[in-house]
């Protein structure tokens, strides 16, 4: 990805999200704090992608995202937000948007999240992606496979092929503990009945 908007009002975040960008991939970054800037913009320039906060003061951003994927269906959209909303999610993800991470202090998900996005791929931080029933690659389980919630989000991460330290990363737990994660998961897979 060689040219991107970043969309988002606080300067400190953008900051954040700039460095954060640049420290994984070389890229020119334009910064906007408002839909009505980027929407001036992105009917004057090209973009490889547009990564958004959804919350702008005074300003619906889940309907500017949709109205954006509507008019650019091609076009790589990252949301970084702290909005709660699993059914504002779930529409914009259905809508085309690529990558989904809720604003945290966990830094390894936000690093994991723009290297998605500037690859093309798909993602969504683990706390939405079992809620939010988000398909990663072909990370289907058979039916009959019941994982608890963390157990989804290693396997989830698994089918992405990030390894455990990567993995341990991502969900801040300890690598010891995705392995267990790992076994239980595997021992769960194979243990299925034969169809």
């Amino acid at each position: 990805m060689s040219r991107v908007l970043l969309i988002e009002d606080h300067p400190s975040m953008r900051l954040v999200l700039k460095q954060t960008l640049l420290s994984i991939a070389p890229a020119e970054v334009v910064e906007v704090s408002s839909f009505k800037s980027a929407t001036e913009l992105l009917q004057l320039e090209v973009f490889d992608g547009v990564c958004v906060d959804l919350n702008l003061d005074g300003e619906e951003g889940p309907n500017w995202v949709e109205q954006l994927l509507q008019t650019n269906p091609l076009l790589n959209v990252m949301i970084y937000s702290a909005c709660n909303d699993l059914a504002v999610y779930q529409a914009l993800l259905a809508a085309g948007v690529k990558v989904l991470v809720v604003k945290s202090n966990q830094m390894p998900i936000l690093q994991m999240g723009l290297t998605h996005w500037i690859k093309g791929l798909r993602y969504c931080c683990p706390v939405y992606n079992a809620l939010l029933d988000f398909s990663l690659k072909s990370s289907a389980l058979p039916v009959e496979v019941k994982l608890n919630k963390r157990e989804l989000e290693v396997y989830q991460l698994m089918q992405q092929g990030l390894s455990s330290a990567q993995i341990a990363l991502a969900l801040t737990i300890e690598k010891g503990t995705v392995a267990k994660y790992r076994q239980r998961i595997n021992r769960k897979l194979k243990s299925r009945p034969s169809e």
